[in-house]
């Protein structure tokens, strides 16, 4: 499992018990990553609604904005 070069963002997903209802730039740890660092400019999605270890970098079509504050499910 890891990072996909394909595959459609499942919105919302859930990650380490948040909910995003868009890309992300919260890393493994739940820090925050700027903008343009290691998840580029746009983030990164789930490809599943569960995170399960099936991700890829976000494009500017996939969302305006990463979510700026998740909710806890």
């Amino acid at each position: 499992m890891g990072r996909s070069h394909g595959g459609v963002c499942a919105f919302p997903f859930t990650y380490q018990l948040l909910v995003f209802d868009a890309c992300t730039f919260k890393d493994y740890e739940g820090s925050e990553i700027a903008a343009g660092g290691k998840y580029g400019e746009h983030g990164w999605c789930s490809l599943d609604s569960t995170y399960s270890g099936r991700w890829r970098l976000s494009k500017a079509s996939d969302t305006a904005e990463p979510t700026p504050a998740p909710s806890v499910s």
